[in-house]
Order: C-alpha cells, then sequence, then structure tokens
C-alpha cells in the first residue's frame, strides 16, 4: 500500500479514468494500492466524481487496459 506517499500526477490521471469509468472508492482504492479515505480525500481535493455504489468487476477489468 502507498500509504503516507504524495500523489502523482500519473496517479491524478488514473484517478481521473477509474472515475470516469464509473469505479467506487473501494475499487479504484484497491486498483491503486491506497485507502478507501485517502482516495476520497484526494477525489475530493481534486473536485473528482466518484460512483457511490459498486459498478462491478467488468468495469474495473475494463478501466484496467
Amino acid at each position: 500500500m502507498r500509504r503516507g506517499l504524495p500523489w502523482t500526477d500519473d496517479e491524478d490521471r488514473r484517478l481521473r479514468e477509474l472515475a470516469r469509468a464509473g469505479l467506487s472508492y473501494v475499487e479504484i482504492a484497491l486498483e491503486m494500492r491506497r485507502s478507501t479515505s485517502m482516495v476520497r480525500r484526494h477525489a475530493e481535493k481534486l473536485k473528482i466524481k466518484v460512483a457511490n455504489g459498486r459498478k462491478g468487476t467488468t468495469a474495473a477489468m475494463n478501466a484496467r487496459r
């Protein structure tokens, strides 16, 4: 887990990409190896809207490609 490390520009772009794909905070956190609370705080800081519920593993798999 990347706990306590600063977010990179690449991670910011990835966060935006995963949010646009409809992934939830939990799914994004798993994908990015960050805690759910850190993903939520960083998304709020960047004013990125993230899905509240779970979209499903299909969206998660497609977003990884």
